[in-house]
């Protein structure tokens, strides 16, 4: 079993392989490893690669299918095909055991709840089907009662043949209204109503011990939902309802693996409406939530769900302006439960202490745009008001046009900015600022437009890196108040998807990620390089790849946003479940839905204004791509562009030139020839209406230009934003004017920083030869004890004002910690004297209470240290223990300066995780996917590692230090050794100090 598909030249293919809009896998072995959403409820049918099927309800088991010809299930048979595809199963058997071949297909009765089975062989089939049961989680596993039965997480022996004897006690069975039922008193208790499977056979049955068994002639029907019916009308109705809820994202193009997964991703956005509201999961987290980007149903012309969600939500915001404090919870991390953050603004409901609401109405705001509903606007003008006074007091109550993250997006668990101007919530407010210039008039609208230009403005003064081109991740509120260069992924995509850059600074934040960030091997972006990569600090997540595709077709670079939308369809052909876009969340099928409509097909209505622009964003290669949703029908081929509209609108039509020569436009009432990126845009306005078709005459091919690599700016007229010309070292983006009129993107590699990488390799210097190792005795300068890091408090300093997240007051929990119960680890100091670590270099210890000397920019400490040496030496070997974080990764967290005698003095800067990382590992309950992802050192975060130069000394259980070599001038007289604090939140301390004399 689990063979591999093979194409046409005997390559391997992936586990599934897209047909016709299906998904197919041959001989593969999982059981129950692809659900089947229905009736818009927690309910589900668990098919997978063999004919066993099961019945769910949120973590309860309605029942377990079996089939059977003669004595052997149709599920150990030797060949299985199987199909998958909205609201639809389909197995083909093979075996020499069979007359012929024997096809099975399963969906929804209908609308309703439970299973329709066809089945189609030439020999008599029975069944078994029974085991209702409330279902804990496999050994091992925790589980949250909102979480569905799960076979790639807690379930995974469901994807096997498992059926526990167990399941059936309690089990009570009957007639009724021709058929039997299965009821348990455990399962009604655990979903809180009374629910039966109800079995209706088409050849005879009957129950024994918690078991219907019967014989399968043609049609199989099961009902969670009360009801009897027609079994072979009931299958049919429910084979039109997965073509219905395909048809409502339905895409042609010339690759099958995105033209499927859109069908996958319109069920999967199906299956997690529960009205009014929309699940943060299907399988897992089965729970409403204000976000995250979860809520685009108008996406695919669901009007009226949106108009119910946001209703729904509106009417939790509070309107009070009660809570006016800036308390903190007893850990410090969160603002508290009577702080301004729950107050005025605030939607009391689905979000707990996230700030979920960032995103929530960034989707209203685009839902009322494909809407032009005036009563959603109404609502969403009302709404965004309060949003906009909480958003200015909560997290920007200086009022620096810098908005501090909290909380936000979906990876921001382990994450936070610590008081200071964030990209995120920058941009967020942004956009939401501009969306209320729109929804008022007269002053209050210039008010919002003010507000929305004092944002850009701190926006490029404090975020945006001139001479690399992207905004930092975000400005520290204390200390040296720094911006950390090392962003994540939403630097690149957010600032375009929130408007704030212009096409030629679009196409320098697109370019920081494929110089800066690591992609697996579909070409999705890990998007971060902080480390340790716990939950969920640094993934590879499809939601946020979707994002940073959307960008990049809508800022021209179509072959990088094609490519990873065209990696996430492949991807989701990998795993265990066929089609996989909510595990764990909904997220990334409505964003893939989001790239495809607005990124690929270029869909941005604007119904309040009426007007939609369609500007399709095509690889030359492909000549025709058409999309189906409830609002859009769009037709593409190279030279031409069909729309038809559900709802009338002015449009404004684009299309890449893909010719030498532009000849004539046919159908437009008005059109312009525009310069893009890399060619020429043909922009065509066309009258108000429901239809429009243009076709462009033209003469020759012609693709646009990709960015080109070079080793220098080329003559002639180059527009050079980041002063490359004159950087030494680094990644820079310019543009060349050419002779079309155009503008070229150019990519300069200059290398590495040359002085960061003699620093690193002046700390990889051997110890010399034949030196004698002497460990100083530094105690007169060691006050602190390093056991007493976790101890202590860290009150101060902290914004006196806003609510964000911070450090907790321990100086080690990230604000996730007190969520999940954990506490500080013990720090232990095991080995004191004369400590030898494993090259050999001795290291004096200090065994008594001072045996660290602590710089920090916390009130606790003083900000520098400075031990006298005195001596001359060839090199110097420190050892460094301390706290850091991820946020605290790419930048100096503290600094060592070497004093000689003569004055002069070398710097050496600590960077996590280059030559300073946290001085235990973090508590396994932290991790991402996997546990040892809790340290630095582990395989999938070793990439981060890659010029890590200290040597770790273990001092203590889970305890370690720090060897710092550094090489000293030949000759010269070692005055002084300083240690100076540089980022806030960290607290470094210096054990020892042992010279190579």
């Amino acid at each position: 079993m689990g063979c591999f598909v093979l194409d046409g030249k005997g390559k391997r293919m992936k586990r599934y392989v897209p047909v016709g809009g299906a998904a197919m896998g041959v001989d593969q072995g999982h059981y129950s490893n692809r659900p089947i959403y229905e009736g818009n409820t927690s309910a589900y049918i668990m098919a997978g690669d063999r004919p066993l099927i099961r019945l769910g309800r949120q973590r309860c088991l309605m029942g377990t299918l079996r089939l059977y010809a003669g004595d052997t299930a149709l599920d150990e048979m030797e060949h299985v095909t199987f199909l998958y595809a909205p609201g639809r199963a389909e197995w083909t058997v093979e075996d020499e055991r069979l007359k012929g071949k024997a096809r099975i297909t399963v969906t929804t009765p209908g609308d309703g709840l439970g299973l329709a089975l066809k089945a189609e062989a030439e020999e008599r089939l029975t069944f078994r089907f029974g085991g209702v049961h409330h279902k804990g989680p496999d050994e091992g596993f925790e589980v949250n009662e909102q979480w569905n039965l799960s076979p790639v997480a807690a379930d995974g022996s469901l994807l096997t043949t498992a059926f526990d004897p167990g399941w059936t006690e309690g089990n009570e069975t009957g007639r009724e209204n021709g058929g039997w039922y299965i009821r348990n008193d455990q399962v009604d208790g655990a979903l809180g109503c009374a629910v039966r499977s109800c079995v209706f056979a088409d050849g005879p049955a009957e129950a024994e011990n918690g078991i219907i068994a019967g014989e399968v002639r043609e049609y199989l029907l099961i009902r969670m939902d009360g009801g009897a019916g027609d079994a072979r009308a009931l299958f049919e109705e429910g084979i039109e309802r997965g073509k219905r809820i395909a048809g409502e994202l339905e895409v042609h193009t010339p690759d099958p693996y995105i033209d499927a997964c859109c069908a996958f991703a319109a069920a999967e956005m199906d299956g997690a409406w529960h009205a009014p509201k929309t699940q943060h999961g299907n399988m897992s987290w089965n729970m409403p939530l204000v976000g995250w980007l979860i809520h685009g149903h108008h996406l695919l012309g669901h009007h009226e769900r949106s108009r119910a969600t946001l209703g729904a939500y509106l009417a939790a915001q509070v309107k009070e302006d009660t809570k006016r404090g800036y308390d903190r919870t007893e850990e410090g991390c969160l603002p508290g439960k009577d702080s301004r953050f729950y107050g005025q603004g605030y939607i009391a409901e689905d979000q707990d202490f996230y700030n979920m609401q960032t995103q929530f109405f960034h989707q209203m705001i685009g839902a009322w745009r494909y809407s032009g509903d005036r009563e959603t606007g109404r609502l969403l003008k009302e709404a965004l008001a309060l949003h906009l006074k909480r958003e200015d007091e909560c997290f920007d109550p200086e009022g620096t046009g810098l908005y501090e993250s909290v909380l936000n997006t979906w990876p921001t668990d382990s994450v936070y900015t610590g008081g200071g101007g964030a990209l995120e919530e920058t941009c967020y407010v942004y956009a939401a600022a501009m969306a209320m210039a729109e929804l008022t008039e007269g002053e209050e609208r210039q008010r919002c437009r003010d507000k929305a230009e004092k944002i850009k403005r701190a926006f490029f003064e404090k975020l945006w890196i001139r001479e690399k081109g992207y905004p930092g991740a975000y400005v520290e509120w204390g200390g040296h108040r720094r911006l950390h260069e090392d962003a994540w992924l939403y630097s690149s995509f957010l600032p375009v998807e929130c408007g704030l850059l212009d096409e030629f600074e679009t196409a320098q934040a697109l370019y920081y990620p494929q110089w800066a960030l690591q992609k697996d091997e579909n070409g999705l972006y890990w998007f971060s390089n902080w480390t340790p990569g716990i939950w969920s600090v640094r993934e590879c997540s499809p939601g946020e790849n979707m994002q940073m595709a959307i960008a990049c077709l809508k800022g021209g670079r179509i072959d990088e946003g094609l490519h990873v939308l065209a990696g996430l369809a492949r991807r989701s052909m990998e795993g265990v479940v066929p089609g996989d876009l909510t595990n764990p969340t909904a997220e990334a099928a409505v964003q893939m839905a989001r790239c495809v409509v607005e990124g690929l097909f270029g869909y941005a209505p604007d119904y309040p204004q009426g007007h939609v622009t369609v500007a399709p964003r095509m690889p030359m290669e492909w000549e025709n791509a058409s999309l189906r949703t409830g609002d859009v029908w769009i037709e593409y081929r190279r030279d031409s562009l069909r729309v038809h509209l559900a709802r009338p609108a002015r449009m404004t039509l684009r299309m890449r030139l893909y010719a030498q020569e532009l000849v004539e436009t046919r159908g437009a009432r008005a059109w312009r020839l525009t310069p893009s990126l890399g060619g020429m845009t043909v922009e065509m306005e066309v009258d108000e209406g429901t239809e429009a078709f243009v076709e462009l005459v033209t003469r020759g091919k012609r693709d646009f230009e990709k960015p080109l690599r070079v080793d220098r700016l080329p003559e002639g007229e180059v527009y050079d934003p980041q002063d490359a010309a004159h950087c030494e070292y680094g990644h820079h983006a310019a543009f060349q004017k050419t002779e079309g009129g155009w503008w070229r993107e150019l990519h300069l590699d200059r290398g590495e920083d040359p002085e960061r990488r003699r620093t690193v390799d002046r700390q990889r210097t051997p110890v010399p030869e034949g030196a004698e190792l002497v460990p100083l005795d530094i105690s007169g300068s060691l006050e602190n004890d390093i056991r007493d890091i976790f101890r202590r408090r860290y009150i101060s300093p902290r914004p006196r004002h806003g609510a964000g997240a911070q450090i907790g007051y321990d100086g080690f929990s990230l604000w996730t910690f007190p969520f999940w119960g954990m506490t500080p680890p013990e720090i232990r100091l095991d080995r004191t004297g004369i400590v030898v670590s494993p090259s050999g270099v001795p290291v004096r210890v200090e065994a008594g209470e001072k045996n660290a000397a602590f710089v920090s920019l916390w009130d606790n400490d003083p900000d520098k240290v400075t031990v006298k040496v005195g001596r001359r030496a060839r090199m110097a070997i420190l050892a460094v223990a301390g706290s850091t974080n991820p946020m605290h990764c790419g930048i100096e967290n503290a600094r060592v300066t070497f004093v000689y005698g003569d004055g002069e003095r070398e710097v050496l800067p600590l960077v996590n995780p280059q030559n300073y990382i946290q001085l235990c590992p973090y508590p396994e309950r932290a991790y991402a996917r996997s546990p040892e992802r809790c340290d630095v050192f582990n395989p999938t975060d070793e990439c981060l590692l890659a010029d890590f130069t200290p040597e770790v000394l273990t001092i203590g259980e889970k305890t370690r230090a720090l060897l710092i070599r550094w090489p000293l001038r030949n000759g010269a007289e070692l005055k002084s050794i300083e240690l100076e604090a540089m980022s806030p939140d960290v607290v470094v301390g210096l054990m020892g100090v042992t010279l190579a004399v």
